[in-house]
């Protein structure tokens, strides 16, 4: 039976097809169906996913996203997939379930996902039990990537940032203040494009104001999310996301002073994934 994988987040997606003749691993622009319609879906499969498969048909789709944890929503990406692999058996599950299959497999622990956005939850070996509400970036996804875009733009735009920072800022962005505003208020995925001035501190995490704006955004994630798990503090933290994965250091420091030791903290639970759905 042939089998396509997909770890997706708001930001972007990681495909395996696995099949007899082996792995192909592909990625795309993530889907998250907050902000897909079915057909946008549907026409964003058949432009990205579809020329890397060069005409296989998998049997089995297993799809975990950021977004999906909602029945209508699942619905919205099954219809989307369904209208491009009619034949498939097609199983949509939110990212946190992908993030914890990937790292504990049947094993029960915490598992957080650290990339554009942010999610959590207790899981069982089986199913997540309990979750504290991300809220999405608007009013939660503390440690996030736009949790500490955020931190970087005000701090740039109240002038809190080292003069010599903010100038660097401004060289590689090449945007005014009001560009920023604009685009924040205004713009098209606004969560994107706020997450994208993270690379901007990890860039520049060397120096002291940015390494402790970066450990800032993760106590936060700490106290309002992570402490309300306090009945585990024995557990281990184990984390997806490329914001936890590039900041393993300081997140791990900060875990610590909150009583938690960490655990795995991995890119993408691909790898975890494949093993979990070929055993």
């Amino acid at each position: 039976m042939s089998i396509l994988i997909a770890d997706s987040g708001s930001s972007k997606a990681d495909w395996v097809y696995i099949s007899g003749s082996g792995e192909t691993r592909f990625r795309t622009a993530g889907f998250n169906p907050y902000f897909f319609t079915a057909t946008r879906f549907t026409k964003a499969m058949i432009r990205e996913v579809i020329p890397p498969l060069q005409g296989s048909k998998p049997d089995a789709i297993f799809f975990y996203g950021a977004g999906c944890a909602a029945q209508e929503r699942k619905e919205l990406v099954r219809d989307g997939i369904q209208s491009v692999f009619q034949n498939a058996r097609i199983e949509i599950n939110d990212d946190l379930l992908g993030a914890a299959r990937g790292l504990l497999q049947q094993q029960a622990g915490f598992t957080a996902i650290l990339g554009t956005g942010m999610n959590n939850g207790w899981y069982d070996g089986t199913r997540i039990v309990k979750q504290v509400d991300s809220l999405g970036f608007i009013l939660g996804d503390e440690g996030s990537g736009t949790a500490i875009g955020k931190r970087v733009i005000a701090a740039v735009l109240r002038e809190e940032m080292p003069e010599e920072l903010r100038h660097k800022f401004y060289d590689t962005y090449k945007l005014h203040r009001d560009d920023i505003i604009r685009l924040v208020y205004g713009g098209n995925e606004v969560n994107r494009f706020i997450a994208g001035f993270t690379r901007f501190a990890g860039d520049h995490i060397r120096d002291p104001f940015v390494k402790n704006l970066v450990a800032e955004a993760f106590r936060d994630f700490c106290l309002k999310i992570v402490s309300k798990y306090r009945e585990h503090s024995e557990a281990t933290f184990n984390c997806v996301g490329s914001v936890g994965f590039y900041f393993s250091e300081i997140l791990s420091e900060v875990i610590a002073e909150f009583g938690m030791k960490p655990g795995k903290i991995v890119q993408s639970p691909m790898d975890g994934l494949v093993a979990f759905h070929t055993k």
